[in-house]
């Protein structure tokens, strides 16, 4: 009987840090986002995805081009060593940059310090 009992305790306590866990973290971060895109929709924003590869675009990509597509004054800049790929809807609002992450930002940096950004 006791082994009955600490193997479901076992589930229970895998079904919530698995499940219910990342969920409340999850709704939690997304609705925090969302309050601050709908308090700045008309406001300028700039999307930038560092790195962010083909095999799962729907998590960040899509929603980044989405964003960018509807939003009146946000501009998208995707930087990625490999990947060259931009949406026709957004061609006008964004670019990709195609190179080393750690090379675009160290670059950046130095036009920063040099005043010329």
């Amino acid at each position: 009987m006791k082994y009955w009992f600490f193997g479901f305790f076992f589930a229970f306590l895998l079904i919530v840090s698995v499940i219910v866990i990342p969920t409340t973290i999850y709704t939690r971060e997304y609705e925090k986002m969302s309050e601050y895109l709908e308090k700045n929709k008309n406001r300028k924003l700039l999307l930038i995805e560092l790195g962010v590869g083909r095999m799962t675009p729907m998590f960040i990509q899509e929603p980044f081009w989405n964003l960018t597509a509807i939003l009146p004054d946000t501009f998208y800049i995707g930087v990625n060593d490999k990947y060259d790929f931009l949406p026709e809807q957004i061609e006008d609002k964004g670019t990709v940059i195609v190179e080393n992450i750690a090379k675009v930002l160290e670059d950046v940096r130095g036009k920063m310090k040099g005043g010329t950004l």
